[in-house]
């Protein structure tokens, strides 16, 4: 619900903010949130991180419009729009900047004009500065350990993921299948359509730019750039999209594991659609009748839409969780176990399990979180105990005696403790590395001068 809130929020404020027109951002607001693809998102397959992504995706465009074509002043907004991403989905952090890449090409005259480059290096900084919390552990495990989502199969499967055209604009769809793989046809294909609306806004982007005969909008040239890379976006996910042949070279087959399904980048396109297609009409659309009629057909159409789905969902499905049964945890580490260290065995990690080198005897322990607290017996120099945690360097560890212990990779990449004579209790935790520490204490500062500097800026406005 909140997720719904701050999404139609920040499309209202980034749509308005681009074309001008509370018309413009209401259609774009109201299209969005009971877009099809975003409630498939967040509702069937509970796509958490991918959901929150969509709702920062309106604020990477509009920051792109002001250091391209608008307020080259509103660089953070590119700042704030790249970390509300970057906090949701790491793949949807590829994605913005694919399109960061694409606008600076596309707009190459007004990136290097009037020093506008400028304001992508302050973004970028920025960016760096706000999310440093993060990105020291990110940088440090990502690429400190053998993650198995590091290698990529030879076949990724992804263009066997790919949508067949026909299914995008099939705009009533409710199914709730899988993603079926292409030999086996649709049958059984959840619903990959981008929904009524947004479908609409593309067919009004369509004939805007075909048929117009003169320009209606205050940058239109970013309006179709936007367009058209959001169509080469929708082209990028169907079968007519020649990723098997693509897929031979092995950075782009890199790129395609790391995706694994093409259907992802309507994700993308579905608010570039939005935002333009809003922008047009409020443009074009000059009689307040005539608004006020497209506004409440719109949110007729839309709303219909989305009942019937919702109607389907809760009538065609079972509950995700009934009352006393437990929550699976199957899809913790991702798919194929890729958040694992290579070579972990998965079925041997159990919950309660410790182990001792020969003479060591586990008599006792209690686990919160990633604290642990064992009593043994039998402890000496060169013996140790493995705990129910999977190793990461950052685990520290002390004896009663106050000595330290180390922590070392156990048998399957659990949290190995090598022990001392007399080692009778020990207590295990999470400290982190120091610079850890450091990048929390860089961001907080960064947050507390942003505010700052809001509030000083908001007394100067107002005097």
């Amino acid at each position: 619900a909140a997720s719904d809130v701050y999404k139609r929020q920040i499309m209202y404020y980034s749509a308005k903010g681009i074309s001008k027109s509370r018309f413009a951002g209401v259609i774009a607001s109201v299209v969005y949130t009971l877009s099809t693809w975003r409630i498939m998102n967040l509702y069937y397959r509970a796509a958490i991180g991918e959901a929150l992504a969509m709702v920062f995706f309106p604020l990477v465009i509009y920051g792109l419009f002001c250091l391209l074509k608008g307020d080259k002043k509103k660089w953070w907004v590119l700042a704030l729009g790249c970390t509300g991403v970057f906090q949701s989905h790491i793949i949807s952090t590829v994605f913005v900047m694919i399109t960061i890449i694409a606008a600076v090409i596309i707009f190459i005259k007004s990136f290097i004009a009037d020093k506008r480059w400028l304001g992508f290096i302050k973004a970028g900084v920025l960016t760096v500065l706000l999310n440093l919390w993060y990105l020291t552990a990110f940088v440090t495990y990502y690429f400190g350990l053998d993650m198995a989502i590091r290698h990529t199969k030879e076949n990724t499967e992804f263009f066997l993921n790919a949508i067949i055209p026909t299914e995008l604009f099939n705009v009533f769809n409710t199914s709730f299948g899988y993603s079926q793989l292409l030999p086996n046809g649709v049958k059984g294909d959840m619903s990959l359509s981008l929904g009524v609306g947004v479908s609409i806004c593309v067919v009004v982007c369509a004939v805007y730019f075909v048929f117009r005969k003169k320009r209606r909008l205050s940058g239109e040239g970013f309006a179709f750039g936007m367009f058209a890379f959001g169509a080469l976006l929708m082209f990028m996910t169907t079968t007519l999209f020649p990723w098997e042949i693509l897929q031979q070279n092995k950075l782009i087959n890199m790129f395609c594991g790391t995706v694994r399904m093409p259907w992802r980048f309507l994700s993308l396109a579905s608010p570039i659609f939005c935002i333009v297609g809003a922008w047009i009409a409020g443009s074009v659309l000059k009689n307040q009748k005539v608004k006020q009629a497209v506004l409440a057909v719109t949110c007729l159409v839309c709303a219909i839409s989305f009942v019937q789905w919702g109607t389907a969902y809760t009538t065609q499905l079972d509950p995700a969780l009934k009352k006393g049964s437990a929550v699976s945890t199957s899809g913790a580490v991702g798919l194929d176990d890729e958040y694992y260290v290579v070579g972990t065995n998965a079925s041997a990690l159990i919950a309660d399990k410790y182990q001792a080198s020969g003479g060591v005897t586990v008599e006792n322990h209690t686990k919160q979180g990633t604290n642990i607290e064992a009593e043994l017996s039998g402890a000496r120099d060169g013996s140790w105990v493995e705990v129910p945690l999977l190793y990461y360097d950052g685990y520290t560890a002390k004896d009663d005696k106050g000595n330290k212990l180390t922590v070392t990779d156990g048998s399957n990449h659990v949290a190995r403790v090598e022990l001392k004579d007399g080692s009778n209790t020990v207590k295990i935790k999470y400290s982190g590395k120091w610079y850890f520490k450091l990048g929390d204490i860089i961001s907080l500062l960064t947050v507390l001068a942003m505010i700052v500097t809001y509030i000083f800026h908001k007394r100067s406005n107002s005097l």
